[in-house]
Formats: C-alpha cells, structure tokens, sequence
C-alpha cells in the first residue's frame, strides 16, 4: 500500500505530463477538476461530474488513460 508505493512523480516533467492527460480525459467525458495536486507518490483530484457517472467509473478511465500514456 503506502509503504511500498513507488515514487514515480518526482519528475516535474512526469507530474506534467499527468496534469495534462487528466485534464484532457476529464474534457471528453464532462468531468471538470477543480483542484489537481500530484505528489511523489499519487494524485489528488477535487472533481464535479453529473451524479450519474459513478465515481469507479472515473478513476478507472483516469487511472488507465495516464498509466498507458506515460
């Protein structure tokens, strides 16, 4: 979990990369970040989407779609 995430972020071009293609996911399915910090470790989002998207829905499209562009 936590202990044994590896720090994959430290990279500022990497946590730009990610801001980026996050931002681009959120446009084509109507999810607007309000706030997006990355970390060594992870991400953090503060999101607003229509209360039909599911929330498993989302980390899933943002999770696979910047893991297989970066």
């Amino acid at each position: 979990v936590c202990k044994y995430r590896k720090k994959l972020l430290v990279s500022r071009q990497i946590s730009d990369d990610i801001k980026q293609f996050s931002y681009e996911i959120c446009q084509r399915h109507s999810v607007i970040i309000r706030y997006m910090k990355t970390d060594k470790g992870h991400i953090h989002y503060m999101i607003e989407t229509e209360p039909t998207m599911s929330i498993s829905k989302i980390v899933n499209l943002m999770k696979s779609y910047t893991t297989y562009h970066i």
